[in-house]
């Protein structure tokens, strides 16, 4: 059972969203929220598995309440419910700590996915957002020590000791990260280790080392 914490607020679209998760059978709503402070709350208390929030809510947005989540560390996972498929607002939202990014005219077995995907520590994103569905086919574009480098980098490890682990020198690092932005579209090695996520080049396990996530800012 996927305990699901639900921020909207629209009412219709609240209802609607509600009705069908208490229809499916492994899913449970544990709390409902209409403004982004009510959902906050709601979600240091009870940490349900999975929070589902749309972006633009009174009070605070649901891109603050992931970076909350985010920052208090708590195992919540949390999918973006959105009207909205810009660059600024996916990029937003990943850079925020969300696992998943799904537009609210997707049909619900697309949600149940989502929230199924990120609930297993997978990252999601909604299949007409061609964002980082065009950036993926650059990957081949990537050489295999470009890929090397990006992974290091995910892990957390510093430039010099890149550098060290591949016998190259830490200027060359650089370069091939600048290299890895100008590829991907990135501007920073965040969104490239979250475009690299997405696209199924990095995986969540290869960038924990020694029981921590690699930092990656």
């Amino acid at each position: 059972m996927i305990n699901i914490l639900l921020a909207d607020d629209h009412p219709l679209t609240r209802t609607g969203l509600k009705t069908w998760i208490e229809s499916e059978a492994d899913l449970d709503l544990v709390a409902e929220a209409e403004d982004g402070e009510f959902a906050w709350e709601a979600i240091s208390r009870l940490k349900p598995d999975v929070a589902l929030l749309d972006i633009e809510m009174p009070r605070c947005s649901g891109i603050e309440v992931a970076e909350r989540i985010s920052k208090e560390r708590l195992p919540v996972r949390v999918v973006i419910l959105t009207a909205y498929s810009s660059h600024p607002h996916v990029m937003a939202s990943l850079r925020a700590g969300a696992s998943g990014f799904i537009l609210k005219t997707a049909p619900f077995k697309q949600l149940r996915a989502a929230i199924h995907d990120v609930h297993e520590g997978k990252f999601y994103l909604d299949a007409s957002v061609s964002l980082i569905c065009n950036i993926c086919e650059d990957f081949e574009a990537l050489t295999r020590r470009e890929k090397e480098v990006l992974l290091y980098s995910a892990q957390g490890v510093i430039a010099q000791e890149v550098a060290d682990k591949l016998s190259i020198t830490e200027r060359t690092v650089h370069a091939h990260l600048t290299s890895i932005y100008g590829k991907l579209g990135a501007q920073n090695k965040t969104e490239a280790i979250l475009i690299a996520l997405k696209c199924g080049i990095l995986f969540l396990d290869q960038i924990h080392v020694g029981g921590r996530r690699g930092e990656i800012d």
